[in-house]
């Protein structure tokens, strides 16, 4: 992003995330940060500056366009703007992909199948051994992965995560953390936009702090502390 503004929810935001680390945008409820995270998928439009992924500025008019730039999205709400809850886990893992996934126009199971156990081990989501599981059987964390996996196999080049832990058990969120380590030393780059100051501390590389709409103050390495993140977000 540079000099991006929407609305009244964000003005003049400058930021980047290089392949291979995992980025924070922390700020509390109402900061603005969720609204930037969601520019990146095209769900908002910018309405000044301008969005660059792998190297080209791009113009989102949609997520298609986005999923085309090479970003993987998940939202904060992921019932509403993510999964398929009443649809087997494998067409769950399969929705980014059909496209490449089809066969003379036709998607079959046993594709699906395949994709789904190839990443069922690797994030260690918790099931049946049934790609024909629904989506909704799962708790939230797993479900959180199953949508990690979705962008994993799309072999998405950039991931924004909205409140990626919200409503997950502490060992599902340990899980969803080393994930997003993971993804990061496969040389993907990683946008985790949190108002949970922990996560922040535990897991990025790199924190951007937003307050009311703005970008206020960014740090990195032994400067990424809990009371420095409350005190530069407005306490």
């Amino acid at each position: 992003w540079e000099g991006a503004s929407h609305g009244a929810a964000f003005r003049d935001v400058s930021m980047n995330v290089m392949p291979g680390e995992v980025v924070a945008l922390f700020g509390k409820l109402g900061s603005g940060a969720s609204e930037v995270g969601e520019t990146a998928f095209g769900i908002r439009a910018l309405d000044t500056g301008t969005f660059e992924a792998n190297g080209k500025v791009v113009t989102l008019k949609g997520p298609t366009q986005a999923i085309d730039a090479g970003v993987g999205f998940l939202p904060a709400d992921r019932k509403a703007g993510g999964a398929f809850m009443v649809r087997p886990v494998a067409e769950n893992v399969s929705a980014a992909n059909w496209p490449r996934m089809a066969r003379l126009g036709w998607i079959t199971d046993r594709l699906e199948a395949a994709a789904f156990r190839r990443w069922r081990d690797t994030l260690n989501i918790r099931s049946r051994n049934d790609p024909k599981q629904a989506m909704g059987t799962l708790s939230g964390g797993n479900q959180q992965k199953v949508l990690l996996a979705r962008w994993l196999e799309r072999d998405s080049k950039a991931l924004v995560l909205i409140e990626p832990t919200r409503g997950v058990d502490v060992g599902a969120r340990e899980d969803i953390y080393t994930s997003l380590r993971d993804l990061a030393a496969r040389g993907v780059a990683v946008l985790l936009v949190t108002s949970d100051y922990e996560e922040a501390v535990q897991v990025a590389d790199r924190v951007y702090v937003m307050a009311k709409g703005a970008i206020v103050t960014s740090m990195q390495g032994d400067d990424v502390t809990s009371g420095q993140l409350l005190s530069a977000a407005g306490g």
